[in-house]
């Protein structure tokens, strides 16, 4: 099963404040509707479906992508994507991936 994993944000991702993930380095594998693992530094955290994957230009992210993503603006969404990935260029493209946390993997099988 893959997995998505995370350094930042533990609290929010439980608290279920963080459903997507900004990634900037890599072209996501994932199908919306797979299921996959959340992991905060490979610590096993919930199983997620992948609900909506979409590429974005940093300069184009929003306050509501920001929030989803656990930042409190879109500035310091972008500041934290930016050091994160060292991107010096706005024109960056990244990739928004959403996801819902689910209960039980039984119900989905």
């Amino acid at each position: 099963m893959k997995s998505l994993n995370f350094s930042l944000l533990k609290e929010k991702l439980l608290n279920n404040e963080k459903n997507q993930t900004i990634r900037c380095k890599f072209i996501p594998q994932f199908k919306i509707g797979e299921i996959i693992k959340i992991t905060y530094q490979k610590e096993f955290l919930f199983y997620a479906i992948i609900t909506h994957i979409y590429p974005k230009q940093l300069k184009d992210i929003n306050n509501d992508e920001a929030k989803r993503d656990g930042f409190e603006s879109k500035i310091e969404c972008i500041k934290a994507l930016k050091k994160l990935n060292n991107i010096k260029d706005l024109d960056h493209w990244c990739f928004i991936i959403r996801f819902k946390r689910i209960k039980a993997l039984d119900s989905y099988f």
